[in-house]
């Protein structure tokens, strides 16, 4: 990539490789495992009140290990070109939702936003209680719902003594299509660490997040919030840097970021490493990433 400054040409040659030191062994995650959902289309569920059907659009995530724990949300408004200002919630097998329930949004800035749906499921010996926000904004342009979520989690391991408190923030995927086979997504799944060199400030910083699936994972409680960087340039000694979510006002969009306090040299090679510990329910994560100046 060329990018022109004042008086100088940099030539940014990034090269990332995402690297696990816990996540893919040990006890951390043995116990996130999910039972095969069978496949279902929207014309499937029992909703039979859609105001206009063919513009309805439909999502569903997994939020426990076993298959009947799969919330179905079905966003339905009454015309094209209208806003989508209902979802219904249905949950197979569950008390409250096992008939589907409707929810009205109220408008805010073009947004409309729903009650939030709380729910409770176990992973083995690990308990899980989430509230889920969602928001939906129609784009009628492109024939598709925006649907943004903020998932708080609690997690508990009643036998260990242990529990994390988390948010999962992010968009999900819709399907505006009745005969389409909705996607199930999972609602926790393996966090990734990612790392990588912005060249966009001199000297460039590095950035950072937590993924998990499509969603960003902001620390709260009961799990560490600190993430902790080295830089090293060949024949020097390496720089370190911790910096926690709520030092960065990033960290309030599940973004984090690292400005190193010395001036980075033209014509020198620099790697990162960046560490964060999310036990006790998801171990040590790392992701490395070189840059050279030119």
């Amino acid at each position: 990539m060329m990018i022109m400054r004042a008086k100088r040409l940099l030539v940014l040659m990034i090269v990332s490789q995402i690297t696990f030191l816990s996540i893919c062994q040990g006890e951390e995650v043995d116990w996130l495992k999910y039972e095969a959902v069978e496949k279902t289309r929207g014309m499937d569920l029992p909703i039979k009140d859609l105001r206009a059907k063919e513009y309805a659009c439909y999502s569903a995530l997994q939020y426990g290990s076993k298959a009947s724990e799969v919330v179905y949300l079905v966003f339905d408004s009454v015309k094209k070109l209208s806003h989508h200002d209902y979802v219904y919630v249905y949950i197979p097998e569950h008390a409250r939702y096992g008939k589907p329930v409707r929810l009205k949004g109220r408008k805010r800035a073009g947004v409309y936003v729903f009650p939030s749906v709380s729910l409770r499921s176990k992973y083995g010996e690990v308990d899980l209680s989430t509230d889920i926000d969602i928001k939906a904004r129609s784009l009628w342009d492109d024939l598709d719902l925006d649907v943004d979520v903020e998932i708080s989690c609690i997690l508990k391991d009643l036998k260990k003594a242990q529990k994390s408190k988390f948010v999962l923030k992010g968009s999900l995927d819709v399907t505006m299509n009745d005969a389409v086979y909705i996607e199930v997504v999972h609602l926790l799944q393996p966090p990734v660490l990612k790392g990588r060199w912005d060249h966009r400030s001199d000297p460039p910083h590095v950035r950072g997040k937590i993924s998990v699936g499509k969603l960003g994972l902001i620390p709260e409680s009961g799990i560490s919030d600190k993430a902790r960087l080295n830089i090293y340039e060949k024949d020097s000694k390496k720089l370190k840097m911790t910096r926690s979510f709520r030092d960065d006002p990033r960290g309030a969009y599940t973004e984090f970021t690292f400005y190193p306090w010395k001036r980075l040299k033209e014509r020198r090679e620099y790697d990162m490493k960046l560490i964060m510990d999310l036990s006790p329910f998801f171990g040590q994560l790392s992701v490395t990433d070189r840059m050279v100046l030119r």
